[in-house]
């Protein structure tokens, strides 16, 4: 496939967080997907099913998330993409450190960087990289330094 019909995948990827039209990922995410997060070892989940639950429980944490593309760059099979990411939080998350943080309804901001490898016109592998930290701090998980 083309960069531009990878990056047209890509756009597609990011309007399933924003709208949670989860069928689409059927379309997008491979069978064999693997997630590689930041900060963490590979996790087992794989797969268009898993990454629906995925989105869903994202959502129920932030319902009214938003997330905007920053920067598009794509070569051969990979794509780049940095993004920034709004939304209200009214379910429970889980700080980097281990804190248990309810519900506060702060509307916070956040950042990051995917890096995708597409195969046959779906998303085979993604590594992530976002501002859990600063995210933690804007829910009063950590405190905000000075």
């Amino acid at each position: 496939m083309s960069t531009e019909e990878n990056k047209a995948i890509i756009r597609r990827w990011m309007d399933v967080w924003n709208t949670c039209e989860l069928g689409v990922l059927a379309e997008i995410i491979a069978p064999n997907y693997v997630w590689h997060p930041s900060g963490r070892t590979n996790r087992p989940e794989s797969g268009p099913e898993w990454y629906a639950q995925w989105v869903a429980e994202v959502r129920t944490k932030f319902p009214d998330l938003f997330l905007s593309i920053e920067a598009l760059i794509a070569e051969g099979d990979t794509v780049i993409t940095r993004w920034t990411t709004t939304g209200t939080h009214r379910g429970q998350w889980t700080a980097p450190t281990g804190t248990v943080v309810p519900p506060t309804g702060k509307t916070i901001t956040w950042t990051g960087i995917t890096i995708a490898r597409l195969s046959g016109g779906k998303i085979a592998e993604e590594w992530w990289e976002w501002d859990r930290l600063g995210i933690a701090q804007q829910l009063g998980a950590v405190p905000t330094p000075g």
